[in-house]
C-alpha cells in the first residue's frame, strides 16, 4: 500500500508540470530574467577572485615578519560601492600576527578605489571577504 500512495503523488506532480511547460515556452523573457539570481553568487565569487589577484601582486612582505618567518592568511571584510569606492575595511579573521593584520589593512587602505562592481550584480554596494596570504618563498 505505501507504494500505491507514492505512485499517485508522482502522477499528481507530473500533471501540473506539463501545464506550466506550455506557459514557460510562451514566456521566454521571464525565464531569461530569472537565471541571474543563481549566477549572482558566481559573479560575486569572480569579483572576489579578481580582488584577491589584484592584492596579491601589489605588496611587499613586511620586513619584520619576513625576518621572523611569520606567515598566515588575513581575511578582510570589504564594503565596496557600485563604482568601486572602498567604503569600509574590517578584520574578519586574523593571521595570528598583528604585523600581518595591520599590513593587510594598510595595503587595502592605500588602494583607494577598487574595480567597479560587475554589471551583473544588482546591489548598489556589497560586502566581500578577501583573503590576503602571506607566504614566504623558501630557497632550497
Amino acid at each position: 500500500m505505501p507504494a500505491q500512495t507514492r505512485a499517485p503523488a508522482v502522477v499528481a506532480e507530473a500533471a501540473p508540470q506539463t501545464v506550466p511547460a506550455v506557459a514557460a515556452t510562451a514566456s521566454v523573457a521571464p525565464a531569461e530574467a530569472a537565471p541571474p539570481v543563481r549566477p549572482q553568487g558566481d559573479v560575486l565569487a569572480a569579483y572576489r577572485q579578481h580582488l584577491t589577484e589584484l592584492f596579491a601582486r601589489g605588496y611587499e612582505y613586511p620586513r619584520i615578519a619576513a625576518l621572523r618567518g611569520w606567515e598566515g592568511e588575513v581575511r578582510l571584510r570589504l564594503k565596496v560601492a557600485r563604482r568601486g569606492n572602498l567604503l569600509g575595511i574590517a578584520l574578519d579573521r586574523s593571521s595570528g600576527f598583528d604585523v600581518l593584520d595591520q599590513h593587510a589593512q594598510s595595503l587595502l587602505s592605500s588602494y583607494g578605489d577598487l574595480p567597479p562592481l560587475p554589471e551583473a550584480l544588482e546591489a548598489s554596494e556589497i560586502q566581500v571577504i578577501v583573503p590576503i596570504n602571506y607566504k614566504l618563498r623558501k630557497t632550497t
